[in-house]
């Protein structure tokens, strides 16, 4: 009997499964746009000494206390 591999739908990944690089955020978040390019137009740090990634699309993100990425609101 043969096996087959089966792919994973990328498509449904979840933010905070990609890797905790900016580049990975930034190709995730170009998937979710449709292609549209994303790139980070600020950097600021909390109170915590955690950079927030200021996102072109508008929202905000930082790596949380488990390195998962993660919307600011």
């Amino acid at each position: 009997m043969g096996q087959a591999f089966v792919k994973e739908n990328d498509d449904n990944e979840l933010l905070n499964n990609v890797q905790p690089t900016v580049i990975a955020l930034m190709r995730y978040l170009r998937k979710q746009s449709n292609g549209r390019h994303i790139y980070r137009t600020r950097l600021l740090v909390d109170d915590k000494k955690r950079e927030i990634h200021v996102m072109s699309n508008g929202l905000s993100y930082l790596l949380n206390d488990n390195n998962e990425w993660q919307m600011v609101f």
